[in-house]
């Protein structure tokens, strides 16, 4: 009975182009860019993250020493621009 009903059906060259160009598109749509952290927004989540830990009453002083310890990293890096190399040179 269901030998006669038709399950699938051949694909033409046309079809395979458009059912894998359609999958491209929305590979590429679910691809996000990165979005960099600046170093204020750093600095606000660590100190979200201390005051968690302040609120929810956790004595364990070795949380807190890591979060300082982040804070030290973060604080210590620069915001260093890169320069052009007609920087150095002078007019």
């Amino acid at each position: 009975m269901d030998d006669n009903v038709l399950i699938s059906e051949e694909l033409n060259d046309d079809d395979i182009v458009a059912m894998y160009s359609s999958l491209d598109t929305e590979e590429e749509d679910c691809e996000e860019t990165p979005v960099k952290t600046s170093k204020r927004e750093a600095m606000e989540a660590l100190v979200t993250l201390h005051k968690y830990f302040e609120m929810s009453n956790i004595d364990n002083s070795n949380i807190f020493d890591q979060i300082y310890s982040i804070e030290k990293q973060v604080s210590a890096t620069s915001n260093q621009v890169q320069t052009n190399i007609t920087d150095y040179f002078k007019s």
